[in-house]
């Protein structure tokens, strides 16, 4: 019995396409992230869990901030997360804004517990207290960053962005 060469590649073909299409219905294309801008407010923190996190900035001693997770807020403002974060959704950013201007960027796996073991806190208390006025009424904080170039002070807005 001969098999021919021609026979064998259009099976492989054949074998070829069915798989793509079998695995497309396990991972259906994912949209672009809808892109939208959360201006923090207590309103932004309110009903969420809070979290208290140990960190250390630049020569200052080590301070116990509290606040909520930026992984919180967005997904109550729809983002996708854990197994839904795929495809497009991936290349979506979160810019920070301050009140001065300053911005900062996190990727959305940044802020994704299905992504990283690194916390990304939207902080209103420092010690116990609210934030410095220099520091608040919200700010970044980001522990396991060596830098904290992305700590950014009176945090203004939350903007979810698609990148292209």
């Amino acid at each position: 019995m001969t098999i021919s060469l021609r026979r064998i590649l259009s099976s492989l073909a054949l074998l070829l396409v069915a798989t793509t299409l079998l695995a497309a219905e396990d991972h259906p294309p994912t949209p672009p992230v809808g892109e939208q801008t959360i201006t923090v407010s207590a309103a932004t923190l309110a009903g969420l869990p809070r979290v208290k996190v140990e960190a250390k900035e630049h020569d200052n001693p080590t301070a116990t901030y509290e606040g909520v997770l930026l992984g919180s807020i967005l997904e109550r403002a729809g983002v996708p997360r854990g197994e839904k974060l795929r495809g497009k959704a991936l290349r979506a950013i979160v810019v920070i804004t301050a009140s001065d201007g300053y911005e900062v960027v996190f990727t959305l796996p940044d802020t994704d517990p299905a992504f990283t073991d690194r916390l990304i806190v939207l902080a209103d208390k420092k010690d116990g207290k609210p934030l410095p006025k220099k520091e608040g009424p919200f700010r970044i904080i980001a522990p396991a960053e060596k830098r904290p170039a992305r700590w950014i002070r009176n945090v203004k807005t939350i903007a979810i962005k698609n990148v292209e």
